[in-house]
């Protein structure tokens, strides 16, 4: 019993450490948002949150919609259709 909160301190250090190497590696390959996708995948996740009476994801899904159409006018900016993607 007493070694459980050692276990969640330990799980709770390596997701810190986890998440500052993720945003260190996304700071180096600046790739640009893409808005129109997160206000898609936020209105799939209220209306699923909703559905299934998870109010973690549906407030989720709120809140990508709300960014999203908050950055209304760059949906075009960094769209990228399948014709448009090449190999690279």
């Amino acid at each position: 019993m007493d070694s459980i909160p050692w276990i969640i301190i330990a799980i709770g250090v390596l997701l810190i450490l986890l998440a500052v190497f993720a945003w260190r590696v996304s700071m180096k390959n600046k790739i640009p948002m893409d808005y129109y996708t997160l206000f898609t995948v936020g209105l799939v996740w209220l209306l699923l949150g909703i559905a299934m009476g998870i109010s973690a994801l549906w407030s989720l899904g709120l809140i990508f919609i709300i960014i999203g159409l908050a950055h209304r006018k760059e949906w075009k900016k960094n769209r990228m259709c399948c014709g448009n993607i090449t190999e690279k």
